[in-house]
């Protein structure tokens, strides 16, 4: 009740600053009393005050909103997230998990979801192959528009490496239990070039890559890599390109056979993850090079074309290129101290520098603080976002899955925020200049009342006002160079801008 009262109370003291044009700011009171009439009355003024213009701003900024669809997934208990593919007919799979079931174990959750939004089926496991307190790790889709998830599962004594087979409703159709050919535990398994089946699994702290057919029969392996620390695996055409965690010789490649063609010195000396390009003309590596993160574009021979050195250091494995010029995007966090938690976007050019961000907030989903904490995000065939990820105290249970599917940036070469601010629609009249600026900028051409709030891009607050004009100066001399988002918040509309100080 607390977050609810809270946010009320908040709601009726902008209503009085932008609406009544007083200065009520604390003077809204939580009423404690069974009297009907006051009740009444009370609810009355709340709701002309606060849920009234609560609900009016839903409507609004969601008109205005990026979001192709927000979908909540999974029980009413705890649900968790595993992964996440782009199906061969443009769908999306999600695997998770939930915290309940029959034998109160960990179960396996799959959903398939259209692009608009809707599910087309979900099921949940229980009990597949073992003793059901199992954790599944990953999921690929077979050549029969089935899918294959690698897991573990506890056998008593230690874990076994566990594979499952569905259909392609999620059913299950058979599973493979095995300790001396899947080890330890599955951690990734992929449709092999010929259609059969790659798994990197874990034997004893040492990695293989096995392929089996899609009956699970083993057909060979490469035992024991080495470091045995793998930092990602790539197939491109008929070729497997594997990172491994080394300075020297740390990109082997191999046909699809496991027959090693080459191994390859790529000039990072510690590698942390491997990417193929949009167009998987090239290969990407990202890690730290003498404390300096270093990315490399290399061809599909392992031949060096691009090095990007920078300072700024991102190693995320939700970091994806978007386009054929290899901009990129990867997920962060925001911290809104009344909402709670949000998925943050960033979108960079092909050495990872920042060129625009994006906060997706979602705050129609439910009256309380909602953590939400983004998993993986994947490109789809249009270019659109497809952000998965939980969300504490959702709409359905204490922790819920949530798929996003939200509109890709356009802005990647003119570095305008496209999706914030619809620069072809004449009724937008707000106009910021200069931007780039020294000391301080001039905002006009607002429509209504409204909170300035403006945040660097780490998401701290550095300036906040409500203005009652339709146009003000704002200095800043105290402020850092760099980007920041300014975002303009009335009870009609939340504009989103992005100033850079020079």
């Amino acid at each position: 009740m607390k977050p609810f009262k809270n946010y009320i109370l908040y709601q009726c003291d902008l209503f009085n600053k932008l609406i009544l044009n007083k200065s009520y700011s604390g003077k809204c009171r939580w009423h404690q009393t069974n009297s009907p009439m006051r009740c009444s009355r009370y609810w009355t003024i709340l709701f002309a005050q606060a849920v009234l213009p609560l609900l009016l701003l839903l409507v609004f900024t969601g008109s205005k909103a990026q979001f192709i669809f927000q979908k909540a997934l999974g029980t009413d208990g705890t649900d968790g997230t595993r992964d996440l593919i782009i199906t061969i007919d443009g769908n999306y799979v999600v695997m998770g998990y939930s915290a309940w079931g029959s034998v109160g174990n960990d179960g396996l959750y799959l959903a398939k979801i259209d692009t608009s939004g809707l599910v087309l089926w979900e099921k949940w496991h229980y009990i597949i192959g073992g003793s059901g307190n199992y954790s599944a790790q990953t999921i690929t889709e077979t050549i029969d528009s089935g899918f294959v998830v690698g897991s573990k599962t506890y056998n008593g004594v230690g874990d076994d490496g566990l594979l499952i087979k569905f259909n392609k409703q999620g059913d299950t159709l058979f599973t493979k239990r095995d300790s001396i050919t899947l080890g330890n535990n599955v951690g990734r398994v992929l449709q092999a070039p010929d259609g059969n089946l790659l798994a990197l699994v874990d034997k004893n702290g040492l990695t293989s890559l096995v392929k089996m057919d899609n009956n699970f029969n083993l057909i060979g392996s490469i035992d024991a890599l080495t470091p045995p620390s793998l930092r990602g695996i790539e197939i491109v055409g008929n070729k497997i390109y594997l990172l491994k965690n080394d300075s020297v010789n740390n990109l082997l490649i191999v046909d699809n056979n496991l027959t090693q063609i080459d191994t390859v010195t790529i000039p990072i000396d510690f590698p942390v993850y491997l990417k193929k390009s949009f167009d998987t003309t090239q290969l990407i590596v990202e890690g730290n090079n003498s404390g300096i993160r270093r990315m490399v574009y290399t061809d599909l021979l392992g031949n060096v074309n691009t090095i990007c050195d920078s300072s700024f250091s991102i190693y995320k494995d939700d970091f994806n290129p978007v386009n054929v010029n290899n901009d990129w995007i990867f997920m962060g966090l925001y911290n809104n101290g009344q909402w709670g938690l949000d998925v943050q976007l960033y979108f960079t050019d092909e050495c990872g520098t920042i060129l625009h961000d994006t906060i997706l907030y979602r705050g129609s989903w439910t009256i309380q603080p909602l953590d939400e904490f983004g998993k993986k995000v994947l490109v789809d065939s249009q270019e659109n976002y497809i952000i998965y990820g939980e969300a504490r105290f959702g709409p359905l249970g204490e922790t819920d899955i949530f798929l996003f599917k939200y509109k890709k940036w356009n802005g990647f070469s003119t570095n305008i925020d496209e999706n914030t601010v619809d620069l072809s629609n004449p009724a937008n009249t707000i106009l910021l200049y200069p931007n780039p600026f020294n000391n301080g900028f001039t905002l006009t051409g607002l429509s209504e009342p409204s909170e300035i709030l403006v945040m660097d891009v780490t998401g701290k607050v550095v300036y906040q006002t409500f203005i009652n004009n339709l146009s003000t100066n704002i200095s800043a001399n105290s402020w850092a160079k760099g980007m920041y988002v300014l975002q303009l918040k009335g009870l009609q509309n939340t504009t989103t801008l992005k100033v850079v100080k020079q």
